[in-house]
């Protein structure tokens, strides 16, 4: 099945899709990137029909639900929340649960999830959902690294997370290349919009060098970011840039709008290319 992000300025850009492909999506705000690729899964699970797997190791998948139910009825988290749903809004949610229900969406959530295991549990996957042609891993750096052994002093050898990130690239493109299918692997990147808590999570003293480990293997890469513009919290609007494109030109920025209140992401229907 051909893949598509849903949003026409951005599948402009990247202008071809290949059966095979990893795809990245990266940013400064890891919480965006999810909700982006929530959207992504939406059109393609709920729209297309693409059977669709994915993993969020050592995550509950309660936010993965919210997102992915605001994003279809455009009802606020917070109205949920709070039990002041109006009809429409009761009505909509019925509607997406059953369309939830019978759409070819399969989500799992590992407690741990080594990258030398990856291939393992996707392949359990499509014995038992059948052929996937979407595979999400949300997000590569909660991915547990491999059991190395131990050094002559009984303490466990531990890779260099460069080491680690681009075990992780190859393994996912691999996964993607095995099962003929698009992958998408979300991560992060430090920049100035990113908290001091994410920055630590992402290791940011080696971050430059880990990034360029967690994508070189991947087909594209695309990174989300606040619009210069937007200086509020509250602001919806985002920029994606394509930093990477193996299948065609680099460098174009597609504008969108995110809603904080539902996860929607909407495309603004143009696109630019840096200078």
């Amino acid at each position: 099945m051909e893949f598509s992000t849903g949003f026409p300025s951005l599948d402009n850009a990247l202008q071809h899709f290949t059966p095979g492909n990893l795809m990245t999506v990266a940013g400064a705000r890891a919480e965006e990137n999810s909700v982006l690729v929530v959207n992504m899964i939406r059109h393609m699970a709920f729209r297309a029909g693409a059977a669709t797997l994915v993993l969020l190791p050592s995550q509950r998948t309660d936010a993965f639900d919210a997102r992915l139910r605001g994003c279809s009825t455009r009802v606020p988290h917070q109205a949920v929340l709070d039990d002041t749903l109006t009809e429409a809004q009761r009505a909509a949610i019925e509607h997406y649960e059953k369309v939830r229900r019978d759409a070819p969406l399969f989500v799992e959530n590992p407690k741990s999830l080594p990258v030398d295991e990856l291939d393992a549990v996707v392949e359990v996957a499509a014995e038992r959902y059948g052929d996937l042609d979407l595979i999400v891993v949300d997000a590569v750096q909660l991915l547990d690294d491999p059991d190395l052994g131990v050094d002559e002093w009984g303490t466990p050898r531990r890779e260099s997370r460069v080491a680690s990130l681009s075990r992780a690239s190859r393994a996912l493109k691999h996964l993607a290349f095995k099962n003929d299918a698009t992958v998408i692997a979300v991560g992060r990147r430090v920049s100035r919009h990113t908290s001091e808590a994410e920055k630590a999570l992402a290791n940011a003293e080696n971050s430059a060098a880990a990034f360029e480990a967690f994508h070189q293997d991947s087909d594209q890469v695309i990174e989300l970011y606040p619009a210069k513009a937007a200086v509020r919290v509250e602001d919806t609007r985002r920029v994606v840039l394509v930093r990477k494109n193996r299948w065609g030109p680099g460098g174009d920025w597609v504008p969108l709008g995110m809603e904080h209140a539902t996860s929607l992401v909407v495309d603004t229907g143009s696109r630019k290319r840096l200078r």
